[in-house]
């Protein structure tokens, strides 16, 4: 006997939509219980992967799209961008500076910056400030302090591990030499 999908109701392509959204649900979803027997259906492991490839391609493509078009873009704006001081009216005062020439100019400012022995500047360490040098004198006499006091130690350390072991070996010599001259006497009491 065979069985007419008409008489059941359903058309060809209805029963492949029904075939095909009961595969995806088996693929997508997994029963699932605790300790207690109650059980539910949660996301399986195909799904969870699936997710995770599907949130790695968004991200790809949002990286791409940025990488193409709005990083070049961020760069001219930021490149563009001028910098112009203002009265407290907002009339123009002084020069405009790029944003590029502003921040090559602040770190001239901040290297050639009068500094104390500790590197203050005034501002920072107070009424009892006394200059020493510029920053970038200031920075390399640390940087060259920090390296010296490193190789001096590291020479300590080699030096001593010499001497030690140089005193070590002639105290064993030692020991060695003297106990081959005792003699030792052993004598019974009466």
């Amino acid at each position: 006997m065979s069985l007419d999908l008409a008489a059941l109701g359903f058309t060809k392509e209805e029963l492949q939509q029904r075939v095909i959204d009961q595969i995806c649900e088996q693929l997508l979803s997994r029963e699932t219980g605790d300790e207690d027997g109650r059980s539910w259906f949660g996301e399986s492991d195909f799904k969870k992967e699936l997710d995770k490839l599907i949130k790695q391609r968004i991200d790809a493509k949002v990286t791409e799209i940025a990488d193409k078009h709005v990083l070049p873009k961020v760069d001219a704006i930021i490149e563009g961008f001028v910098l112009q001081e203002t009265t407290s009216w907002g009339e123009k005062k002084g020069r405009s500076f790029t944003f590029t020439e502003y921040l090559v100019s602040r770190a001239e400012h901040y290297m050639n910056e009068d500094v104390n022995f500790s590197g203050e500047t005034k501002e920072k360490a107070g009424y009892n400030w006394s200059k020493e040098t510029n920053r970038m004198t200031w920075c390399i006499n640390r940087m060259l302090a920090t390296y010296m006091q490193n190789a001096m130690k590291q020479c300590l350390r080699d030096m001593d591990a010499k001497v030690n072991g140089g005193l070590m070996a002639a105290a064993q010599a030692s020991m060695v030499e003297a106990a081959k001259s005792i003699r030792l006497k052993v004598e019974l009491a009466k």
